[in-house]
């Protein structure tokens, strides 16, 4: 049937001066690939297509989304579309993301596709406007008023918008990778079952999905008895589109870019079949989590007071737990001093940004790879992360074992309950905590579960099991670890298209911080079991624990110095495989007979200027024969501005 359409949509102009083989060649030959085993399915009887299929390679994307715009508002197949799928590129090499949705349905279908990778947080980032970028999609959004996905790939983006970005930088398999998905999709969306008479069912996938300005669609419910006899598999049912409760939604039905976002929760981790669920199931789930959560800390608790009502003293007490203070003030101060420990955290990293940026003027010292970042910013946060917490948040006369136990507390119970918070104003990115409170809640079981078997008579009295940070930081680390991956593949090529102005090093030295942080939740809590972390011991017990401490302090200093060194001084942060973006422009003064050559660079990095004069030495150079007739002038400083005729070719850049 023609009455409804899936669009896939790829735009086939580039920006100047590069080649566009990823962005966007690749999904306009996906595409038309998709388009071939189509046909040929048909005509083997593979595949039958119940409803329509548009593929729309249009031009100017580039610019204004012109093309996008123009088919969404004039032409007469427009309005048959029910759903898009935009084909983008950013990137070179790895998986295709699923960055941008606004289709609940579509979601769900693309938990079907042989190799799934997508997150809300990612959905989130890009709804919000922080990342000042921008797709065909939009068009879509707000004059065709059409939900739908949008996916690219996105790792190693040196290359995009280049002269680099060729076939042969094309990781092998991207396409492959991508195409199976975009056919996968294709079949699921445009798939109408049928009844044992052949006539289609009255319902499927694609009339369940409205467009935004329409009253919901029906529910998948069979009209007749003989709906049961479908000769055809029959997907499952899909819930229907409802109103987003995100706080980036809006109800303006031209909307604003990013306006549109799905109450739905998605992720992925390590490659694994998605994860998908209403936001209101989130809601029901997060709250129940946190209740058991702080069950657990309840029945921890009453463990601990136990051996305080039989007079037992942990090890290396100087005062009763009696003196100590309450159970919920302890457990309070232990989630302020965890949020201090972010906060110090960030505030190290970003000290070390400062030298880099200010002191050593070497910013940029790590473009070369998405990993180096965490080189040279992770020893200031562990450095912050095993400093004692400040003594008006946890006491001195609280014996180490309760300080331990109550910061595992704290850190179980301050991501459960944000990721309530969180998930009660729409976002979805309320998963993160959620993940990480599930895995801290895991150990916390573990070891309460552990000490119950043994009666609590084996181990020192009040501390916490070992197999508590063991089975505890399993998950967080592996949410960290691929939180960190993804992140970091799109935002350290980026500072390379980030201007001076920007604070590139300050953004890559809060994002290490941020993971480090997510990575390790229970460190914090492991420092009280450290032989330097003591509070109550004898003078030379006080004084090698304090050695001890320094010893590490300094061991994270000399790290950062260290690659500091070895890749700030007398290094080049750039080669062919992560190039520097420069712009150059000749320029011919026709009444004067003038030419000129205008340089710009588009990154914060340390050496521009002495490149210039290198290259202006390089200009005079090799006019010496002409020397006598021509007045060549020094290298001068100007703005790269809309009031600078000079880069009116490079417009709309130069704006």
């Amino acid at each position: 049937s023609k009455s409804l359409a899936l669009l896939v949509n790829s735009h086939l102009d580039s920006s100047l001066p590069t080649p566009g083989a990823a962005d966007d060649a690749l999904s306009v030959a996906i595409s038309l690939e998709a388009a071939r085993v189509l046909i040929e399915s048909v005509g083997r009887g593979e595949w039958e297509a119940g409803w329509s299929l548009i593929i729309l390679i249009n031009n100017a994307e580039e610019t204004f989304q012109d093309a996008s715009h123009l088919f969404s508002t004039q032409h007469p197949w427009a309005q048959t579309v029910r759903t898009v799928m935009n084909l983008e590129a950013a990137g070179s090499k790895g998986p295709e993301l699923l960055f941008q949705a606004t289709s609940e349905e579509m979601v769900w279908v693309y938990q079907g596709v042989p190799y799934p990778y997508g997150t809300v947080l990612a959905n989130d980032i890009f709804s919000s406007g922080v990342l000042m970028s921008d797709t065909d999609f939009r068009q879509f959004d707000q004059y065709l008023l059409t939900p739908g996905i949008d996916m690219a790939v996105v790792g190693h983006s040196y290359f995009y918008h280049s002269t680099r970005d060729v076939v042969e930088n094309i990781e092998p398999g991207v396409a492959q990778h991508f195409a199976e998905n975009v056919l996968s999709m294709i079949k699921q969306m445009t798939f109408r079952p049928k009844k044992s008479t052949g006539e289609y069912e009255e319902d499927s996938l694609m009339q369940r999905i409205r467009k935004f300005d329409e009253t919901p669609a029906m529910l998948y419910q069979p009209t007749s008895p003989d709906s049961s006899k479908s000769t055809s598999s029959t997907p499952p049912a899909i819930p229907s589109s409802t109103t987003s409760t995100s706080p980036f939604s809006s109800a303006d039905k031209g909307g604003q870019q990013h306006s549109r976002r799905p109450d739905l929760v998605f992720f992925t981790l390590f490659g694994s079949k998605p994860f998908v669920y209403s936001g209101f199931t989130a809601k029901i789930v997060y709250t129940f989590w946190a209740m058991i959560c702080t069950w657990m800390t309840v029945i921890s608790v009453k463990k601990s007071n136990h051996k305080a009502t039989e007079g037992v003293e942990p090890k290396g007490s100087a005062s009763p737990i009696k003196t100590s203070r309450s159970n919920v003030s302890l457990v309070l101060a232990s989630v302020a001093s965890i949020l201090i420990s972010l906060f110090r955290s960030v505030l190290y990293a970003n000290a070390v940004a400062f030298i880099m940026r200010k002191v050593l003027s070497k910013q940029l010292s790590w473009f070369a790879g998405e990993w180096r970042p965490v080189a040279l910013y992770a020893s200031p946060v562990l450095l912050a992360l095993i400093s004692p917490p400040f003594g008006t948040l946890i006491p001195r006369s609280v014996p180490n074992a309760m300080s331990e136990r109550s910061l595992v507390h704290g850190a179980l119970l301050l991501n459960a309950f944000l990721a309530v918070i969180v998930q009660s104003t729409g976002i979805g990115s309320a998963v993160l905590p959620m993940l990480l409170s599930v895995g801290i809640g895991s150990g916390v079981a573990v070891g309460l579960l552990l000490e119950w078997q043994s009666g609590e008579n084996e181990k020192e009295e009040g501390t916490i099991h070992p197999v508590v940070y063991v089975v505890g930081s399993i998950l967080p680390l592996a949410v960290g670890v691929e939180l960190a991956v993804g992140t970091l593949d799109v935002f350290v090529p980026l500072t390379g298209r980030m201007p001076p102005f920007v604070p590139a090093e300050h953004i890559i030295a809060t994002l290490v911080a941020v993971f480090v942080f997510l990575s390790l939740p229970l460190l914090p809590a492991l420092v009280y079991r450290l032989p330097f972390s003591s509070q109550h011991s004898g003078s030379s017990s006080i004084a090698t624990r304090a050695n001890l401490r320094n010893i590490v302090r300094l061991a994270c200093v000399l790290s950062v110095v260290w690659f500091a060194f070895v890749s700030g001084w007398g290094s080049w942060p750039f080669d062919p495989a992560h190039p520097k973006r420069i712009f150059v422009s000749l320029s011919e003064s026709l009444p004067s007979g003038e030419y000129g050559v205008h340089i710009a660079g588009m990154d914060g990095a340390a050496g521009f200027p002495p490149l210039v004069q290198g290259l202006a030495q390089v200009v005079g150079t090799s006019n010496q024969q002409n020397a006598e007739n021509m007045d060549i002038r020094a290298a001068e400083k100007t703005a790269f501005d809309q009031w600078n005729s000079n880069w009116g070719p490079f417009y709309p850049l130069g704006v």
